[in-house]
């Protein structure tokens, strides 16, 4: 596994670009082909493997040019580093970071066979093509049989990136401990690039938008120390980064309490704080990376 990378930013764009790039290609080939070239996917594991190791990769990840037409590939490269991340945070082994973030890669690998007209549709959609999306899962879990190179494990990761605890998932319900430990780390990568990403029929939430959704679902829905351990790297990488709130003031995070993450310490331009654990009719729209 690479030790960690003295990348500049720009240096991280440029890498991060050339993935989404050649995933986009993958893509492509698995939609009109059938084929998945994982000589290429396995390169891909390669280079998301060096951005992991990269000084402030979450702030990194949120200062990319947001192009709403790739989001798909941009995202499934996203929530392989973020999982691959949160493999290195939680202690696993060299060789299951790996494993996760090629899960990552591929876990959206189903939606080269779900139509363009309902990937690309520019508004909400329907509840049949919702049940349509929804089958995604299974198809890249149908899709991926063939290659030995994905192991077993992956595929069941993969099949399970959208199952719940608590059996409200799809695409089979699966409750408990049915539910696979790092099916759940991929779901939370999910959550939290999807949630803070631009899309074709919906704009980015801030990372405390993300922090509130991780907080309800994770007694129930998530697992509780997989949800606290990325929320308090979470919390570790927003202090520094400037805001700006509802009321057009801006600011800088200054501190954040893990027990009220989403309240955080605000140091006004002009010097003063604001705390909105106090200042209730105050909240964060925007959060600028630094």
């Amino acid at each position: 596994m690479a030790g960690r990378s003295l990348l500049s930013s720009r240096q991280f764009q440029e890498k991060h670009r050339d993935l989404v790039m050649t995933l986009q290609n993958v893509f492509q080939k698995a939609r009109y082909s059938g084929h998945v070239p994982m000589q290429v996917v396995e390169g891909l594991v390669t280079g998301v493997e060096e951005l992991i190791y990269t000084i402030g990769v979450l702030n990194q990840i949120k200062k990319i040019v947001i192009n709403k037409e790739d989001y798909t590939f941009r995202h499934s490269i996203n929530v392989a580093i973020i999982a691959g991340l949160m493999g290195k945070w939680l202690g696993l082994a060299d060789y299951v970071i790996q494993q996760l973030v090629l899960a990552g890669i591929l876990h959206d690998i189903g939606k080269t066979q779900i139509p363009l007209s309902i990937l690309n549709k520019p508004s909400e959609l329907s509840l049949s093509e919702m049940n349509d999306m929804k089958k995604h899962p299974v198809l890249g879990y149908q899709l991926l049989q063939e290659y030995k190179e994905v192991s077993l494990l992956v595929k069941l990761w993969i099949l399970q990136h959208h199952e719940r605890l608590d059996g409200s998932g799809y695409p089979y319900a699966r409750a408990g401990s049915q539910v696979s430990y790092h099916a759940q780390m991929l779901a939370v990568a999910d959550i939290y690039d999807a949630m803070t990403s631009n899309r074709v029929y919906r704009n980015a939430a801030t990372p405390f938008g993300v922090m509130n959704e991780l907080c309800a679902e994770m007694f129930g829905k998530l697992d509780p120390h997989i949800c606290t351990t990325f929320l308090d790297k979470l919390n570790e990488s927003l202090i520094g980064n400037s805001v700006r709130l509802n009321n057009g003031t801006e600011g800088i995070i200054i501190h954040i309490d893990c027990i009220r993450g989403t309240k955080p310490l605000i140091k006004t331009s002009q010097g003063d704080c604001i705390d909105l654990e106090k200042a209730k009719q105050l909240q964060i729209v925007e959060v600028y990376s630094i």
